[in-house]
């Protein structure tokens, strides 16, 4: 029976090199991430619910991004991360907390207050 698997097969690894996705294995790839994105808008909704309704408006919008951003990962194929592309940074972008200790309240710092 062609696309059988014998027991040799599955031993040596030899199913996993130019294996054919069967139409089960496709369908449950996809059900599996469409309950992963839906879990993750339900989540993102109770995560809204929390949210003071003076700044509803603009978490909501970060929020959506955020499940775009989500709902491409779970399309796109390959590495999520090229980790040979990342760099360290300079020794004077990483900060201390005592820094934010005492914050300005400036206008623009509307973060503090």
């Amino acid at each position: 029976m062609q696309g059988h698997l014998t027991m040799a097969d599955r031993k040596t690894g030899a199913f996993t090199k130019g294996h054919q996705r069967r139409g089960s294995e496709i369908e449950f790839q996809e059900l599996t991430h469409r309950d992963a994105k839906q879990a993750m808008a339900k989540e993102l909704y109770k995560l809204m619910n929390t949210v003071p309704t003076g700044t509803k408006e603009t978490v909501e919008k970060e929020l959506d991004g955020f499940q775009r951003l989500f709902d491409r990962f779970m399309v796109e194929t390959g590495p999520s991360v090229e980790w040979e592309d990342i760099k360290l940074l300079p020794q004077e972008a990483v900060s201390t907390e005592n820094v934010y200790k005492n914050p300005s309240k400036e206008p623009g710092c509307k973060l503090w207050y």
